[in-house]
């Protein structure tokens, strides 16, 4: 017998989503003649060596439901948490489960970070900022979120795997953050973010009506090493126009100069770029965001990847 497809709220491994008050565990299983799940052991710790347990409940179905139960612990903000599951079936199979973790966002801590916008009129803008751990690596995460949408990059690569952050919302209403796991280690690194149009600022409903929801460009973010502020955005950020001449929902992007290959310049030639460009500035910090919230939605991810097949003319 085996337990697969352990979530949390519906999620593998969630980082940084909002959890509401009290998180659901949900699994399944397999491989096993049983008919249905007799007895079932369910751990929460503070430690994946299961030192610290902060919350156990054995018994029945009716007791510790595989289709949803209520972890009833209050969450601390910054803090990974750590699950496993037994399992007895009808039949007397017994299955453990793999450590699974849930890990929450800034909850109601408040954002010691200030909203940052690009002074100037652009397509898109590239913020950045140089900065040092002076400590060896340790574990680090980005809280951000950019309008209209954005891309993060540290030295160069790009964190995670998801695009269109933070993804179409009511954005007069409510925004999401979103939280990125940092490798970071002693020494000076650099954090850029790049913006576009998307469904904020880009075109919308009827031919040529842009900037619905708003007009400039704007990112908040806060690094943490071990839940203790290390940066955050403020007048200090570098920002410049970036190398995309569209960045629309609807009518695609335009990317100009960069590399060969085709892919977008941040990192080392951004740097240059960002040093040799005269219109690069400080950045204003007049922008007033509604609600800020952890994040909801599941990443946007690219699932596949198509070349034309054909060029035509008429």
């Amino acid at each position: 017998m085996q337990i697969y497809a352990c979530k949390t709220n519906h999620i593998t491994n969630p980082l940084g989503f909002d959890l509401g008050k009290a998180p659901v565990l949900t699994w399944k299983v397999k491989d096993t003649v049983g008919k249905k799940q007799v007895r079932a052991l369910l751990r929460v710790a503070a430690d994946p060596a299961f030192q610290n347990v902060i919350y156990e409940i054995e018994g029945g179905e009716d007791a510790v439901s595989s289709l949803g139960h209520a972890v009833p612990v209050t969450l601390a903000p910054y803090t990974r948490y750590y699950w496993t599951v037994a399992v007895t079936a009808d039949n007397g199979d017994f299955a453990q489960s793999n450590v699974n973790f849930f890990e929450t966002a800034k909850l109601s801590d408040p954002w010691a970070a200030q909203w940052i916008t690009a002074p100037f009129e652009a397509e898109s803008a590239v913020f950045s900022k140089t900065f040092t751990l002076e400590r060896a690596q340790a574990d680090a995460r980005l809280y951000i979120c950019g309008l209209g949408i954005y891309e993060a990059y540290l030295d160069g690569e790009k964190l995670g795997d998801e695009y269109l952050a933070p993804g179409c919302v009511d954005y007069a209403s409510w925004l999401q953050y979103q939280t990125y796991e940092l490798p970071l280690r002693a020494g000076s690194h650099t954090l850029t973010v790049l913006t576009g149009n998307g469904w904020y600022k880009g075109r919308m409903g009827r031919v040529g009506m842009k900037g619905l929801y708003g007009d400039s460009f704007n990112v908040i973010a806060e690094v943490r090493v071990d839940g203790e502020l290390l940066l955050k955005t403020d007048e200090s950020w570098q920002v410049c126009a970036g190398e995309y001449s569209v960045t629309d929902i609807y009518d695609g992007e335009t990317w100009a100069p960069g590399s060969a290959d085709g892919a977008p310049v941040v990192s080392t030639k951004f740097s240059e770029h960002l040093a040799a460009d005269p219109n690069t500035r400080t950045t204003g910090t007049v922008y007033t965001a509604p609600v800020l919230e952890a994040r909801h939605s599941v990443p946007i991810r690219v699932i596949a990847k198509r070349q034309p097949v054909e060029v035509i003319h008429t």
